[in-house]
Order: structure tokens, then C-alpha cells, then sequence
């Protein structure tokens, strides 16, 4: 009952999102009332949550609709589509559902709309379902209920994207995989088979966690070996026989069964500006690899981390501030608690792998729905954080169990996994931001330093302070001198720009501009006036001649000429310098 109340809710909630930011429907005539109803102010949303109306966008290929960019090509494919598994550009269950809407909604646009708020409500159902399997019921109603009320969730999943039926592939697989580990049968194995493939069918790098995660299952399950190759090879041959259509009619036609892959990588070599761009998705990775190896990494590692979860939970605090920050700890420490269990490492996996396609391009791309398939694991975990601690303060104060003193195999495996969380932070955010700004110098390419951005390597005790207005964030310093560490590839000549100016007093007076003195490891370099404002940060440029720079770290002091509070930086970027070519 108290499912139903929620997927009613979630439901309700993004017919008031379709209605007000598209409009009503002019049929069936049930719901157009209903959504004229839900048009305005509403008890059962606070007033911050509402949708502003869609402009009207004007298409070459069509008439006008409110639509545009994906939602209006889906649309478009389904509209045109004749065959399931017609070969094209895109995987065909969204195209799919979206023209049944259409058949449904007499061919009006808003019919992508409510395809994509059916997964939406979906997946509210299929979170409720895998943390209940992986954990327990309490912590599957909470995170189907917090993805039931998430506005960002709602906005996204009622605008016409897939973004939300591949959510679903994604968390019907994990529900699968963890029910097949419980009790592995020949039938389980077909039905995992047939979600796989359904999932992939939505996005074909739903491989990306597919093949790792029939791996796990191979090791996680205690049959005969026999008996577990038989079954996974079962489930592969279900996934091969429901895939293949469309991967062998792409061949056909456009010459690559990845095709629906395959075509995105010059959008994205596109966007970084170059001129080849009819390349696969393996060779813009591998080429990225070979020229850049830590940077790509870095991007590697903070796609699988830090982006996919700190860009999350802003959806609730129109509901209640503060509370996304909240949740947002408790899911660390769910993701902590995911390593105790069997389910919870497989969960780990399928989460992590699933997040690979958009880890190498998301700084290049970087929207949230890309990553909305992590939301539910988040989730899921912030719930476990909490049901756990609940019920081991009911047992301790029930007397059911005594968990003073630990065993000591517990003290070891928490110890280690505490461990490893902070090594991996360390590295994060200590190790491969210096590795990163070297590496760049190394390629001729210009390093930026910026405030606030795994800024710990580079910024020294002098400047203590973080200060962040809007999208800018600033270093604040005390004293009339402050120095950076800087890491360098070789004893050369750099150019450098700053961006800072003194924090406080004469500056914020109104009084004599105060000079900057620019310092690399003892040696003056140049002297500055930034021409700070109140309304904007002062710049500073500087030469590093040959002989002062040494390779390691190097030691940029700043240094006022007159008496001053402190400093303000906004970012540092250095790139070495290039002789002039001869005049011919």
C-alpha cells in the first residue's frame, strides 16, 4: 500500500510538471481536465515547485513545437519508425514507446512527455524493488519515495529524454543480477537475459555493466562451475538473441553493428574542435589515452566519483533546505556499507560500471542526465546509512545484541575499507591534480590553477579561506605575503597569468592601487598593479626566465608593496614559452 501511495504521488507530480511546462492535451477529454486541475498552486507540492512553460521552438524540418534538440528527434524516429529493429542511430525502445503515446495521444508532441515520465514512475517502483532485494523494504520505500519527490528527477523525466527509461535498464538489471546470486535458476537466468537486453536496447553501452556484471555472477554464486557457465551462458544467449536484430540490420546498412555508439564520438570530436571526426568510440578514447594518458585518467577517475555525485541532490531543497546536503553524507556512508555485503559489492559494481561510457567526455558534455542512473544507487545508500543506524540503536537499547567489542576480523574489513576511501581520496584530490598540471606544461598546453577545485597541492597555509559568489570561487590569504606551490616539468622559461588582487584594506578603501610583487623561489619576476575594482579581479602577467624554475615543486610568492590585509586569487595559469621563429 504504501508502494502504490508513492508511485500515485511521483505520478501526480509529473502530470503537474507535463501540464504546466506543455500545456493540456486536447485529448482524451478526462485528461485534459485532470490537467487543467493541475495547473496552478497545489497542497501536495510547496509552492517553489513549479515548471515554468516551454517556449515555442521553430523547426526547418517540421512545424513549430515545444520541443527541441532530442526529445524533438525522437519524436521524428518515431514517427517514421516501420520495424522494432530498423537499423538508425538510436536504439529503438524509446522511439518505440514514444510512438505508441502517439497512437494514444491522437500524434500530439506531448507524447514523448509522457513516455518518458512512464520510465520515470517506473523507476520509482524499480528502486523500491532492488533496495528491498539488496537491503530491506524500509530502505527501498525511502529511496522510492525521495526519487518520487526529486524535482530535478521530475523535471527531466517529463521533458522527453530516455535518460529515464535507461534508469530503469539499469536498476531492472541490478534487481535481476542480485536475485539471480540469491537463488540461481535456469529461469531467473532467461529473465536476466531478456532485461540485459531490453537494457541495452534502450543504450547499447548498457554493455559496459552487462559483461562485468555477469562476471560477478559467475564468482558470486556457489554452484558447480558447470552449473554457473551453463546459466550465465544462458543468460548471455537470452541477451545475444534479443540484441542481435538491431546490431545485424545496423551492419547492414550503415556497415558497423556499434553504429548507434560509433556515430556520438564526432559529436564529441566536434566539440573539442578537430577536424577529423569520423572516428569510433574506441579510437577517440584510445587516441586521448596516447596523448594525454593522465589527463584522461584524472577525467576517468572524477567521472566515476566526484561529478556523477556532486552534482546530484539539489532537487530537494525545495522541499526542505539543506536537506540534499544531508542525504548527501548519509550516501557516502551507505556506499561505505554497500562493501559489507554480497549484494551490496555486486550494486557497486553494476553503479560504477554503468557510469564508464560517460566518465572520458563528461567534461565535455557535462549534463546531468547522463548520470540521472546513479541517482537511485545514491539514494538506495543514503536510506541504508540511515535504516542501518536505526536499527542497530533499536538492538543495542533492546538488548538484542552486544556490538562492544567488535571481532577482530570486523575491526580488519572496516579498517581496510575506511583505509582505501581515504587513500582514494588522497590521490583524488592530492596526487593527480599536480600530475595533471605537469603533464599539460609537458605538452606545450597552458595549466591552469583554479580556487577551490582540488586546489589543496598547489595553495600553501597562507591562504586558509575559500570564498565562493555564484560560479566563482577565490583563494583568500592573510598577510602581505602568500605563496603557492607549483609542480614543474623541467627548468624552463613560462608565461603566467593571475587573476587576484588584494583582498582587503587600501584596495577596499578606495585608496593608491598597492603594487604586487611576483616571487619564484626567492627570485623577483615582476612587479603588478592589477588594476583591481570592486567589481572585478585584478590581473597580473609575469615571465619566468631560464635558470630560476627547477623541475619538482617550485615556491610563487606574492608579496605586497604596501601594507594590506591580505590577498584574494582567483586561478593561476602557466604555460612555457616558445621562442619566436626567425623571420624568413
Amino acid at each position: 500500500m504504501l508502494l502504490a501511495l508513492i508511485l500515485a504521488y511521483g505520478a501526480l507530480l509529473r502530470l503537474d510538471a507535463i501540464s504546466q511546462t506543455f500545456g493540456p492535451v486536447t485529448g482524451p477529454w478526462w485528461l485534459r481536465g485532470l490537467q487543467r486541475t493541475r495547473m496552478g498552486a497545489s497542497i501536495l507540492r510547496p509552492d517553489s515547485m513549479r515548471w515554468e512553460p516551454s517556449p515555442v521552438f521553430r523547426h526547418r524540418d517540421g512545424p513549430a513545437s515545444r520541443y527541441s534538440s532530442d526529445p524533438y528527434t525522437y519524436l521524428h524516429y518515431a514517427r517514421e519508425m516501420h520495424a522494432f529493429y530498423a537499423a538508425h542511430r538510436r536504439e529503438p525502445v524509446f522511439p518505440f514507446a514514444t510512438k505508441i503515446f502517439l497512437r494514444l495521444l491522437d500524434q500530439q508532441d506531448v507524447a514523448v512527455s509522457f513516455a518518458s515520465a512512464t520510465f520515470s514512475v517506473i523507476a520509482i517502483a524499480a528502486t523500491y524493488l532492488l533496495g528491498a532485494a539488496a537491503f530491506s523494504s524500509a530502505a527501498g520505500l525511502g529511496a522510492a519515495f525521495l526519487m518520487a519527490i526529486e524535482y530535478d528527477v521530475i523535471t527531466n523525466g517529463t521533458a522527453g529524454w530516455r535518460d529515464d527509461a535507461f534508469m530503469c535498464g539499469v536498476l531492472l538489471s541490478a534487481l535481476a543480477m542480485v536475485r539471480y546470486v540469491r537463488d540461481p535458476a535456469p529461469r531467473r537466468a532467461v529473465a536476466l537475459g531478456l532485461i540485459t537486453g531490453a537494457a541495452c536496447l534502450v543504450r547499447i553501452t548498457a554493455l559496459s555493466f552487462v559483461v562485468p556484471g555477469f562476471a560477478c555472477l559467475l564468482l558470486a554464486t556457489r554452484q558447480p562451475w558447470r552449473e554457473r557457465l551453463a546459466q550465465v551462458g544462458l543468460a548471455t544467449v537470452v541477451m545475444t538473441i534479443v540484441v542481435a536484430p538491431f546490431l545485424v540490420n545496423c551492419w547492414r546498412v550503415f556497415g558497423d553493428p556499434f553504429y548507434s555508439i560509433n556515430v556520438h564520438a564526432d559529436v564529441y570530436r566536434a566539440t573539442e574542435g578537430a577536424v577529423e571526426t569520423s572516428v569510433s568510440a574506441r579510437d577517440y578514447i584510445e587516441g586521448h589515452l596516447r596523448t594525454r594518458p593522465v589527463r584522461t585518467l584524472d577525467t576517468l577517475v572524477l567521472g566515476l566519483t566526484r561529478y556523477p555525485f556532486a552534482n546530484k541532490w539539489g532537487g530537494f531543497e525545495r522541499w526542505v533546505p539543506s536537506s540534499g546536503r544531508w542525504l548527501s553524507w548519509a550516501a557516502l556512508a551507505g556506499l561505505l556499507l554497500f562493501t559489507g555485503t554480497a549484494a551490496g559489492r555486486l550494486l557497486l559494481v553494476v553503479l560504477v560500471a554503468s557510469l564508464v561510457p560517460y566518465a572520458v567526455t563528461w567534461q565535455l558534455i557535462f549534463d546531468w542526465r547522463f548520470t540521472e542512473h546513479a541517482y537511485p544507487f545514491f539514494l538506495i545508500a543514503a536510506c541504508v546509512a540511515v535504516t542501518s543506524v536505526g536499527g542497530t540503536l533499536w538492538s543495542v537499547r533492546s538488548g538484542v545484541v552486544d556490538l562492544w567489542p567488535p571481532a577482530g576480523r570486523t575491526v580488519a574489513f572496516w579498517g581496510a575499507m575506511v583505509g582505501a576511501a581515504i587513500l582514494g581520496w588522497l590521490v583524488i584530490t592530492r596526487v593527480m591534480p599536480g600530475l595533471t598540471f605537469e603533464e599539460a606544461l609537458r605538452a606545450g598546453e597552458s595549466a591552469t590553477i583554479l580556487a577551490g577545485d582540488r586546489d589543496a597541492l598547489f595553495f600553501t597555509d597562507d591562504w586558509p579561506q575559500v570564498v565562493t559568489s555564484g560560479a566563482m570561487s577565490t583563494r583568500v590569504a592573510s598577510g602581505t605575503r602568500a605563496s603557492l606551490r607549483i609542480p614543474l616539468p623541467a627548468d624552463t622559461e613560462y608565461d603566467g597569468f593571475v587573476r587576484m588582487d588584494p583582498a582587503r584594506g587600501p584596495m577596499a578603501a578606495g585608496t593608491t592601487p598597492v603594487p604586487i610583487h611576483v616571487l619564484l623561489n626567492g627570485r623577483l619576476l615582476a612587479t603588478c598593479d592589477t588594476g583591481s575594482t570592486p567589481a572585478r579581479v585584478g590581473a597580473c602577467r609575469f615571465h619566468v626566465p631560464a635558470g630560476i624554475a627547477r623541475k619538482g615543486m617550485n615556491r610563487l610568492t606574492f608579496a605586497a608593496g604596501a601594507p594590506v590585509d591580505g590577498f584574494r586569487l582567483w586561478y593561476l595559469r602557466l604555460q612555457q614559452s616558445f621562442p619566436a621563429a626567425p623571420p624568413r
